[in-house]
């Protein structure tokens, strides 16, 4: 997926490219992100059947090229990648998933980052040495004398601060190469604990089990999707996942129903 995802990128960025390359590219991106990159395309249901309105919104995705407004139909074929484990009563113990795959193999892609360009940095004004000759002998030899130490001692320092700036771009390299080391000597665990709710794409799922000594285990086999959990210490208190509201969600309002249609009388003529 990482090849595919650059090859779009640069096809989206050449200018040189062809528009119509250009917008499948685009939507090609798009279903790739969809859903925040927590929805994948799927025609069948968790237990196999056929999802008709999928079949049907892949279809008519399908003719797009024809007319692009038909594009959105493909939505229809979208299933979140979730696995949801609740209780009896539909509550959502707190409680962790198995997945035996290290955290990058399933882990959500990098962000597209945009570069910013950096601010160019003030060129300092360059000073004639035949203008300084110039005004110094106007002022006199005295004042010519002087004039020359002060340039050296400003060539002096230009050349210090240059020799300064080396040396912190060295540290700075040898910080970043001892970094990248560090990173490299670090080993990536082979199990991953998920958090109930969590995100399992398709791939993922023959990798997921509950560990043994979790407190819940799963009245089905098949671990992905909403999945029922049996209490095997229901005499414990348990904690349940809280489902909080964003501060600034507008509460959805009930619209008013239309009123019926007024008494008339129906004549054939």
């Amino acid at each position: 997926v990482k090849d595919v995802r650059a090859l779009l990128e640069g096809v989206v960025k050449d200018k040189h490219e062809d528009v119509m390359a250009k917008f499948g590219a685009i939507i090609a991106t798009s279903i790739l992100d969809a859903g925040g990159r927590n929805v994948t395309i799927s025609l069948t249901t968790k237990a196999g059947h056929k999802r008709m309105s999928a079949i049907v919104g892949m279809a008519v995705f399908c003719q797009y090229w024809y007319w692009f407004p038909l594009a959105p139909f493909l939505s229809l074929t979208f299933t979140p990648t979730c696995l949801i484990g609740v209780n009896r009563e539909l509550k959502m113990p707190v409680f962790d998933w198995l997945s035996n795959t290290k955290p990058s193999t399933f882990d959500y892609p990098p962000m597209t980052q945009v570069k910013t360009e950096k601010a160019p940095t003030k060129v300092a004004t360059a000073i004639l040495s035949t203008t300084a000759k110039t005004e110094a002998r106007k002022k006199g030899k005295k004042e010519e004398a002087e004039g020359g130490e002060k340039m050296d001692v400003v060539k002096e320092e230009g050349g210090e601060e240059k020799k300064d700036g080396e040396k912190e771009g060295e540290k700075e390299g040898e910080e970043g190469e001892g970094e990248a080391k560090e990173k490299k000597k670090a080993k990536e665990p082979n199990t991953t604990m998920l958090n109930n709710p969590a995100r399992v794409l398709p791939a993922q799922k023959k990798f997921i089990s509950i560990p043994a000594d979790c407190r819940y285990e799963a009245v089905s086999k098949k671990l992905f999707g909403m999945v029922l959990l049996r209490d095997q210490k229901p005499g414990e208190e348990a904690q349940f996942v809280e489902v909080t509201v964003p501060a600034n969600a507008e509460a959805q309002r009930e619209e008013d129903e239309p009123p019926p249609p007024e008494p008339f009388e129906y004549s054939e003529d």
